[in-house]
Parts: structure tokens; C-alpha cells; sequence
């Protein structure tokens, strides 16, 4: 995982924002173990819990059912003065034929972006990717949310409740708890690219996020999160 209070001091003046991009593409790394792997598994499962029981969030079961994928974040990191970035780990999910979801495949998060911004976040965040151009997208390495596909992104607090209705036509949604100040905040030019070392890692050498995805790998430490996801 990154370290927040690196990250955070790193963002905090916009010459090191320069930087910032390279340092987020390391989310991902080959030096991990199973165990790692686990721990971002369960952490995730703890984040897609909290979202869910939310009373502001409470179309996210809703829409995790009408899902074709779900992406899981337990720890997004982002922050910046002028120049602003985001970085951290996640998992995806994708709904089989049979209707039930797939095992996890591994992902990290990163990014950049300019414009007027200020403070830090620290957020758990949950995409549901709803269509067939979402889905082909998320079935490459890598995406670009703005480039890719196109997102919409409600926070908690911010009035998504049972009478609202999320009528646009993105390609996904994006759910987010936030810790923390930010303020003119993106999701366009996020890149989400397939963590491979952590795949590796829970599932054996040279495992694909398409091959977890066509249902072709298990590994019972993520049964709880599965049982949890909505269908």
C-alpha cells in the first residue's frame, strides 16, 4: 500500500506534483506476496461493507446488481495545491454468465491532474462499470476514465439517497467515502491499469485479469467478498 504520510507530504507543494504521475504508476508491484494480496482483498471487502450499510449511499446495491464489473478501492490516496493526483490500490469483479461475480483480479490506480485544488483525500472508493463499452474497456491492462469511458462520481453526503435519481449516461459510477478536504476534484485522466505482481501472486505466475475474469481462477480467501457483493 502506499504510505499516506509520504503521499501526503509529497502533494503538499506543487513542485513535487511533477513527479507525482511516475510515483502513482508503482501502486502496482511484482514484489508482493499472497499475503499482501489478501490483505487487499479483505480490506476491500471491509470498504465495499461500510458503502453499502451507508443511509446516504443507498442505491449502490442497486447498481452494484446492474453492474457488468465492480472495482473496489479500500484506499484511495489524493492530494495537491495547483497540481493534484491520486494513487492506491483496488480489485475488480466481473458478473459471469451464470449471474454470480468472479474472483478478484488486482489493480492499482493512478493519475494526475491540473486545475485549482487544495487539501488532501483519503477515500473508499466503488466503481460499477454498466455497460458493453465499460465492460470492454475494464477487459484491457489498462483504461482511461475520460479517454475510455466516461464516469459520474457521487460522494457520500452529497445527497445520493433513495429519491435521487443518477440519470446520466456515463459508462460507470463511482461511490466514494471521503476523509478529508478537496475541492474541484476529477475523476478524468484516472488510469487504472492491471496490477500484475499481485495477481501472480494470489493465483499463480502469469495470471491474467481476463483469465480470473472467464472464471478460470478461484482462491477461497475471497469468498467472503463475493457472498457479500449484491446480485
Amino acid at each position: 500500500m502506499i504510505d499516506r504520510r509520504e503521499f501526503l507530504r509529497l502533494t503538499g507543494a506543487s513542485t513535487a506534483m511533477l513527479a507525482l504521475s511516475g510515483t502513482l504508476a508503482a501502486c502496482g508491484s511484482n514484489n508482493v506476496t499472497s499475503s499482501d494480496a489478501q490483505l487487499l482483498v479483505d480490506e476491500s471487502r471491509g470498504a465495499l461493507q461500510t458503502l453499502l450499510s451507508s443511509q446516504e449511499l443507498t442505491q449502490l446495491p442497486r447498481y452494484i446488481r446492474g453492474a457488468k464489473a465492480v472495482l473496489i478501492a479500500p484506499e484511495l490516496l489524493r492530494g495537491g495545491f495547483i497540481f493534484g493526483g491520486r494513487g492506491g490500490n483496488a480489485l475488480m469483479l466481473v458478473r459471469l454468465a451464470d449471474g454470480n461475480w468472479s474472483y478478484p483480479a488486482f489493480y492499482g490506480i493512478g493519475g494526475g491532474s491540473f486545475g485549482l485544488q487544495i487539501g488532501g483525500q483519503v477515500s473508499q472508493l466503488v466503481l460499477t462499470i454498466m455497460t458493453d463499452k465499460g465492460l470492454r474497456a475494464v477487459e484491457q491492462s489498462s483504461f482511461t476514465v475520460g479517454a475510455d469511458l466516461t464516469g459520474a462520481l457521487f460522494t457520500l453526503g452529497a445527497g445520493v439517497g433513495a429519491s435521487t435519481g443518477l440519470n446520466t449516461n456515463a459508462d460507470m459510477y463511482a461511490f466514494s467515502q471521503n476523509k478529508g478536504l478537496f475541492a474541484g476534484g476529477t475523476l478524468d485522466g484516472t488510469v487504472i491499469s492491471e496490477d500484475q505482481g499481485r495477481n501472480d501472486a494470489y493465483y499463480g505466475f502469469g495470471t491474467a485479469a481476463r483469465t480470473i475474469f472467464l472464471g478460470q481462477r478461484s482462491n477461497p480467501g475471497a469468498d467472503q467478498l463475493r457472498n457479500l457483493m449484491p446480485r
